[in-house]
C-alpha cells in the first residue's frame, strides 16, 4: 500500500470491506480523504439473523454445521446483534478456533449440540441433542438437571428423597412394605393403608352393631359381660 492519497483511500476501503460495507471510489486527494473519513463507520455492528455476508451450512436435520463468509473478512472484536434472540455477539479468533461469542457469557443462552461446549461458564445450559437431555455447568462438570433419568419423569420414575427405604408403621392396623423406591411405590402403599383402614372400620362397625343388639337383649350382668367380651374379640 503506497504512502500517498491513494494508499490512504485504499486503507479506508479495506476497513469498509472488513466491516461488510461497499467500497467507494474516493478521489486520491484531500477531498477524497476527507470524504472517506466522514463516511467511515466506526463501531459498525451487523444487525440481522446472521452476520452480514455470512452463510451457514446445515445438516439434513437442520442443525448448523458451520458458517463461511462470502466476499468479506472479519476481525477480532467485530460485533453482531442477533435479531432472533435480541443478543449481542463479538467475534474472536485465537488461531485455533474462531467464532461468535455472546457478549454476556452464557446467561439465558442454551447451547444445542451433541457435544459438550468446549468453553464453560457457571450456570450455562447445554441441551445434548444426542440423548435429548438438558445439562447445566456447575463450575466443575456438566450435570443433568433431570436427576440422571434419561427419559421424562413419570409416576413410575420420580424418585423419593430416600430410595429403597423400609416402612414399618408403629400401628398394627397399617401394612408394612419392604422397599419403597419411587412415587408409584408410595402411591400404592397409601392405597393399601386406606384399604386396611376401611376394612378395620367395617369390622368395628359390625362389632358395635352386634354389641348393641346383644346389650338390648341382656337381662343380667353376666349376659352384659358376655356381650362385651364377644365384641372385643373382634378387635
Amino acid at each position: 500500500m503506497s504512502n500517498n492519497f491513494q494508499g490512504f483511500v485504499d486503507a479506508i476501503n479495506d476497513k469498509r470491506h472488513a466491516n461488510g460495507l461497499t467500497e467507494r471510489a474516493y478521489d486520491a486527494n484531500w477531498d477524497g480523504a476527507i470524504a472517506a473519513i466522514q463516511e467511515l463507520n466506526y463501531g459498525f455492528v451487523d444487525v440481522g439473523e446472521k452476520p452480514a455476508q455470512y452463510e451457514y451450512t446445515y445438516a439434513e436435520d437442520g442443525t448448523t454445521i458451520t458458517g463461511v463468509y462470502k466476499a468479506r473478512t472479519v476481525g477480532n472484536g467485530s460485533l453482531w446483534f442477533d435479531t432472533r434472540q435480541g443478543r449481542m455477539y463479538v467475534y474472536y479468533d485465537d488461531d485455533t478456533t474462531d467464532g461468535w461469542y455472546q457478549t454476556n457469557g452464557g446467561d439465558g443462552y442454551t447451547i444445542v449440540s451433541p457435544n459438550a461446549p468446549s468453553t464453560e461458564i457457571t450456570g450455562m445450559n447445554w441441551f445434548n441433542s444426542s440423548n435429548n437431555r438438558m445439562y447445566v455447568w456447575d463450575s466443575t462438570q456438566w450435570k443433568a438437571i433431570d436427576g440422571g433419568f434419561s427419559s421424562g419423569l413419570t409416576e413410575a420414575t420420580l424418585p423419593l428423597s430416600t430410595a429403597n427405604q423400609d416402612v414399618t408403621p408403629t400401628s398394627s392396623l397399617l401394612p408394612s412394605i419392604s422397599s419403597m423406591v419411587d412415587q408409584k411405590d408410595y402411591n400404592d402403599y397409601m392405597l393399601q393403608c386406606l384399604e386396611a383402614l376401611a376394612e378395620d372400620i367395617g369390622t368395628i362397625n359390625t362389632a358395635l352393631s352386634n354389641l348393641k343388639t346383644s346389650m338390648a337383649s341382656a337381662t343380667d350382668i353376666n349376659s352384659i359381660k358376655s356381650a362385651v367380651a364377644s365384641a372385643l374379640a373382634n378387635f
